[in-house]
């Protein structure tokens, strides 16, 4: 068992071809991996939360499993995340204990530690503590209840092929959207700032407590450097007020130089702008941004709680259609 915190280009390479595997055999895609730049912009990236990689070998030195510990910072500084991968080739039960060590050394201090599972649809399977979208029960997941996890909350995980999408919109009258490609005008960072602050205690969490985590600008640039570092682009739509007030925001992320993807990030609708269509307007607004930015981009992935029914709808409108479900298995201290 080895924890890193940094990696170079050879290690970075093993850790996402296991990925790569891992991924097909569960999902039966690799979209959800990382180039191997982009591992080693993650784990130098400490603007919000502190990366480690667990990873197990086996006699013959070969990478079999790895864990992403990620421990958040601020005032969330109780939280820990876990992501995890397996060869398909190996007993998962065996390399999830080959890695368990390394993962409690790092999360030993944290009250509240998560592991992030995905599962395909299933009309039946084990039901979270918040939302209806079950999860198939395997091994996996009775070795994270027999280990005091609980299953807390879902996300369906959703993808929207590009050329299917709507493309008609509006903005109600008193709003208007701005967009741009890349980091934020200096004129609204603050804003971005503002809004990315309320996005952990606005959207849906299930059981897991956030704790208000105000963002500056300083942070946003911050955030955006990493972004750089990995050679993701970004993409974004903001709402305001016709006196100029933040009402929300949409971003899109993709690879500058590989892949046909995108990654949906942060959609938020400040609770006293709701109402409107904000949210249907700012997505459509920024898919058509993004087609006019990187018309080599073929399909976009989301994620959303299984309770937040009103981003479901709208995402359903976009075309959007679940393809896998990701589960949250928590325990608390």
């Amino acid at each position: 068992m080895q924890i890193i915190d940094h990696a170079d280009r050879a290690l970075a390479a093993e850790i996402s071809e296991l990925q790569t595997r891992s991924l097909q055999a569960v999902l039966g895609h690799a979209d959800f991996g990382h180039f191997p730049h982009e591992i080693i912009a993650l784990l130098n990236d400490t603007s919000t939360a502190q990366n480690y990689f667990v990873l197990h070998r086996d006699a013959d030195d070969v990478l079999r499993g790895a864990a992403q510990v990620t421990l958040d910072g601020g005032k969330n500084a109780h939280i820990a995340n876990v992501d995890f991968i397996t060869d398909p080739e190996c007993d998962p039960i065996a390399v999830l204990e080959a890695l368990r060590p390394g993962v409690e050394k790092l999360t030993g201090s944290r009250t509240s530690v998560t592991w992030w599972v995905y599962s395909p649809l299933v009309a039946d399977g084990l039901a979270p503590q918040s939302g209806d979208l079950p999860v198939e029960k395997t091994a996996i997941t009775q070795w994270l209840s027999d280990h005091g996890f609980t299953l807390i909350q879902t996300e369906s995980a959703s993808t929207l092929h590009v050329d299917n999408h709507r493309a008609e919109y509006t903005v109600a009258a008193g709003y208007a959207l701005k967009r741009w490609v890349g980091p934020a005008p200096e004129e609204y960072v603050d804003d971005v700032a503002l809004l990315c602050s309320r996005l952990a205690t606005d959207a849906p969490t299930g059981g897991v407590e956030f704790a208000h985590d105000p963002w500056d600008a300083e942070r946003v640039r911050s955030k955006e450097e990493a972004l750089r570092q990995a050679r993701r682009e970004h993409v974004w739509t903001v709402a305001f007020t016709e006196d100029g007030a933040p009402a929300g925001y949409t971003f899109l992320v993709y690879p500058e130089d590989g892949g046909d993807f995108a990654f949906q990030h942060g959609t938020l609708v400040l609770s006293e702008h709701r109402g409107h269509g904000l949210g249907l307007a700012m997505k459509l607004a920024n898919l058509a941004q993004l087609r006019e930015v990187a018309p080599h981009i073929k399909r976009i992935h989301t994620w959303n709680a299984s309770e937040n029914e009103w981003m479901l709808r709208i995402n359903e409108q976009l075309g959007s259609h679940p393809t896998s479900v990701l589960g949250a298995w928590e325990r608390k201290a």
